[in-house]
């Protein structure tokens, strides 16, 4: 029996949309994470599997993350939602 574990934060900056998008998708694939949705508004990112949960490697362990990267004005609005299960 596996659990799920959610995190969901938002935070405002003052960059555009596309510094934004850069810099989330630069952290995420050094974080080991593989870019799987990539449009406009929306970055999509995992990593692991059940096997590494089961083995409980890490590294490995099922991680979901979702962007909503949304310009308003001269902020750009970015909630993340993080899951592992």
């Amino acid at each position: 029996m596996s659990g799920t574990c959610g995190l969901d934060f938002e935070r405002h900056v003052s960059a555009s949309s596309f510094e934004v998008r850069r810099v989330i998708s630069e952290a995420a694939r050094e974080l080991g994470l593989e870019i799987t949705v990539d449009q406009l508004t929306r970055i999509e990112a995992k990593r692991g599997g059940m096997l590494g949960s089961s083995l409980l490697i890490k590294q490995q362990m099922p991680v979901v993350a979702v962007f909503e990267v949304t310009p308003d004005g001269s902020w750009s609005s970015r909630l993340c939602g993080v899951s592992s299960f």
